[in-house]
């Protein structure tokens, strides 16, 4: 298992607030202890004393603050000891911020505490911020493991794409072109390993040094990362801006890997450009808008159902359009009852000029079968190969002047007499590391051309033929020139005097060196003159002998050394079997991991929602049957109120009625009728009543 380290225990947030509390102590000529960084913490951000020691402690961990003992030199407090705590100066507590080969904070959440560090780049990462599996031994995080794919994209034709990415990304966030150099420069040492800006990632896409679409992506998310750390999480601030920028570059390289031709012609926009066929070419249909006839339009991308369209001319809009609103292009046009106009009918000058483009390119290339195609792959790649070489020479020697500056600023205060030391002691490690990392350049290219050397070779005996004869000549030869040698040398001792060459000039030197080779010449001629013929037929078959035996052992040891080659090879090549099975089987066991993974969220997924739709469906049941009750409630209630009008009520007690008085007063029974009639009714009743005469 990868271990936790804690690299830092102090948000970045606290951290800043605890500097400010100290500057601000420093100012009024005060020493910061802790009662008063904690009343000025109360004071500007509400933190209570426990917090404030809590993240004083660690900050005094981390090295971002350091503990002194202070004497009082005013007030109440003269000459009394006091503990209190400041800033480090320049070269005090190096350790802590120095490079040590990974961040201080998670990559993820930005936040301290126990990460695991990855062992290919600077990156660390919290057990939960991280897909990525900690239980093995090396870590290696998601954006390493997505930079190793090889790109499909040439590197030149990458970073002329990425030039067009780097002007929009320059048009949405001018703030993020030079924003480290507008930062305090402590703070950016403080929290910033890796400084990154929008003018960095432009030098480097105009030194071609992005080899795949990630390494961008990676690079701008350093960017959101070193935001987080300066500015925090404030709204309407430079994270903000940040994520945008992350959000625009995604955006970007998911167009490029859509269709990298059709994001380049929509950007450098030559003559025609929308006519030019891609590669692979899309699909042709006629779309149909809401509101429009169909269009002449190519498929940018299938969206399961649905189509990503971009239409013929005008302003080559794009659109997502349904399957069944989509028709072949070979479709006629009375059967969709087109409504032509000027605009169409430049769209479809537009489509049969792409599609007279389409067939002159399948023409040549069926004439040419790909064979320049290939060459001129071939020509790029060992051109990138060598552009490749020459970036990490200059990053190098980059990188070298900057830890030269860095160290030369950094060695200021220091005294005179010790400065040229640390400078011979900076050259010598940054020479060393350059050498070391050619070196292991060398060793890794020559290997390379050994293991392929003996892919290829082939031993035969017309080969082993062949060396032993190459050996026999050179034998011959070097025994000669021995010859020759030891007879010279006896000729000049014999003949040449040795005169003084310190008073020699040029023109005596030569005329000396021609006499010197007449004289040996002469000499060789008259001593093989008086050799005898037989001695001369011994030495012959001698050195035939001679000449058998060394072929029989020059044979006997290409034998003995093709046999060790093979066996090299075959161990080589047992080994090399079985490092590709064991990370054949690693890299299968992450993706069963990987695919179990995304079944069961597919699942959790296709359960929720299928309990949402359930949960819909009770929902319009429940309401519909809500509503025919409350009809049916409505349709009583109506005719309740009906027969209630039908009826006639008591006017003293409310109660059903049935004797009439007058036109709108009945009662119940004579009670109710005699007591009304004594309390008012008498006074205001209409009734007419029978008039008795007189007798």
């Amino acid at each position: 298992m990868a271990p936790a380290v804690r690299r830092r225990l102090t948000p970045v947030n606290y951290a800043n607030q605890l500097i400010e509390a100290i500057n601000y102590i420093r100012t009024q000529k005060q020493i910061p202890n802790f009662d008063r960084i904690s009343r000025q913490l109360q004071r500007t951000a509400e933190i209570t004393p426990r917090r404030c020691k809590e993240h004083l402690n660690n900050a005094v961990s981390d090295g971002l603050i350091l503990e002194y003992t202070a004497v009082g030199y005013k007030g109440s407090r003269t000459g009394l000891e006091q503990e209190g705590y400041r800033l480090p100066l320049q070269g005090e507590d190096e350790e802590q911020l120095l490079n040590d080969g990974h961040d201080w904070y998670c990559f993820e959440c930005h936040g301290p505490g126990e990460v695991h560090e990855c062992t290919s780049c600077f990156r660390v990462y919290h057990q939960g911020c991280t897909r990525e599996d900690t239980t093995e031994e090396a870590f290696t995080c998601s954006i390493c493991w997505a930079c190793r794919k090889k790109s499909k994209m040439r590197k030149k034709m990458l970073n002329t794409l990425l030039s067009y990415t780097m002007i929009h990304l320059k048009e949405t966030t001018k703030e993020l072109y030079k924003f480290c150099s507008k930062v305090n420069p402590e703070n950016l040492q403080r929290f910033v390993y890796k400084k990154m800006d929008l003018q960095k990632m432009e030098h480097k896409v105009q030194a071609s040094k992005y080899r795949c679409l990630d390494e961008f992506l990676a690079d701008a998310r350093i960017i959101l990362h070193n935001c987080f750390l300066l500015f925090g999480d404030e709204k309407g601030g430079m994270t903000d801006l940040a994520t945008i920028m992350v959000k625009a570059c995604k955006y970007d390289i998911e167009e490029i890997d859509l269709c990298a031709n059709c994001y380049y012609m929509s950007n450098a926009k030559p003559e025609d450009w929308f006519c030019q066929p891609c590669n692979p070419p899309h699909d042709l249909v006629f779309a149909k808008q809401k509101g429009y006839c169909y269009w002449p339009a190519k498929i940018v991308k299938d969206l399961g159902g649905k189509y990503d369209v971009r239409f013929f001319g005008g302003w080559h809009q794009r659109a997502v359009i349904p399957a069944e609103y989509t028709k072949p292009i070979n479709t006629d046009l009375k059967k969709l009852a087109i409504k032509k106009s000027g605009s169409f009918t430049n769209a479809m000058k537009e489509l049969k000029k792409h599609q007279k483009l389409l067939e002159e390119r399948e023409r040549e290339l069926e004439a040419t079968n790909g064979v320049r195609e290939e060459e001129e792959e071939e020509e790029e790649e060992e051109e990138e190969e060598e552009d490749s070489v020459n970036n990490e020479m200059k990053e190098e020697e980059e990188e070298q002047e900057e830890e030269e500056k860095s160290r030369e600023e950094e060695e200021e205060g220091d005294d005179g007499e010790e400065k040229p030391k640390k400078k011979a002691k900076n050259t010598l490690k940054g020479n060393t590391k350059s050498t070391a990392k050619r070196g292991v350049k060398r060793t890794r290219d020559d290997a390379e051309e050994t293991e392929d050397d003996l892919d290829n070779r082939q031993v035969t005996s017309t080969s082993v033929d062949r060396q032993a004869k190459k050996r026999k000549r050179d034998s011959v030869k070097q025994s000669s020139q021995d010859e020759s040698i030891q007879v010279t040398s006896s000729s000049v001792d014999k003949v040449t005097p040795s005169p003084p060459i310190a008073t020699m000039n040029a023109a005596s030197q030569t005329t000396a060196v021609k006499m010197e080779h007449c004289s040996i010449q002469t000499d060789v001629e008259e001593e093989e003159a008086k050799i005898p013929v037989g001695l001369e037929n011994d030495a012959k078959t001698e050195e035939d002998k001679l000449n058998e035996l060394s072929e029989d052992r020059m044979a006997k040891v290409i034998a003995d050394l093709t046999q060790r080659l093979e066996e090299k090879f075959e161990d080589e090549k047992a080994k090399a079997l079985k490092e590709q099975s064991d990370r054949l089987t690693e890299d299968f066991g992450k993706d069963k991991q990987q695919a179990v993974e995304r079944t069961i969220a597919n699942m959790n997924q296709n359960m929720k929602q299928e309990m949402e739709k359930a949960r819909k469906t009770g929902e319009e049941s429940t309401r519909a049957e809500y509503m025919e009750e409350m009809k049916k409630l409505a349709a009583k209630h109506k005719e309740a109120i009906a027969q209630t009008k039908k009826k006639q009520w008591c006017f003293n007690c409310g109660e059903e009625s049935m004797y009439h008085c007058c036109w709108n007063t009945s009662y119940c029974n004579l009670k109710c009728q005699q007591e009304h009639w004594q309390k008012e009714h008498k006074r205001v009743c209409r009734r007419k009543r029978p008039t008795t005469s007189a007798n």
